[in-house]
């Protein structure tokens, strides 16, 4: 395959992992705002999500640091579009409501 094929996946890896990071860390605070096993929740869901984005920037670099790198990108970018989405918006978060639904 080529490396373009190789950067456009590691782009699209980072993406998604960062998507699945951050829509966790969203489901984790959501959760924990309703009050439910908030001893445990939270140290467990950071330890679960950091520990599948590590293994999977470690599996998308393969050594190649190019490519970590557009994982990372995509992760940032990820990680921006989730701040758009879920991020706090204009009225709601004076009322101390949920921004994302």
């Amino acid at each position: 395959m080529s490396d373009a094929f190789h950067y456009l996946f590691a782009f699209a890896a980072g993406f998604g992992l960062g998507l699945a990071f951050f829509g966790g860390l969203w489901w984790t605070v959501s959760c924990l705002s309703r009050g439910k096993c908030a001893v445990w929740l939270f140290p467990l869901s950071s330890f679960v999500r950091t520990a599948l984005l590590l293994a999977g920037f470690w599996w998308v670099g393969s050594g190649d640091l190019l490519r970590l790198a557009l994982c990372l990108v995509g992760w940032l970018i990820a990680r921006q579009f989730m701040i758009r989405r879920c991020g706090p918006r204009a009225g709601i978060a004076e009322k101390g409501g949920a921004a994302c639904s």
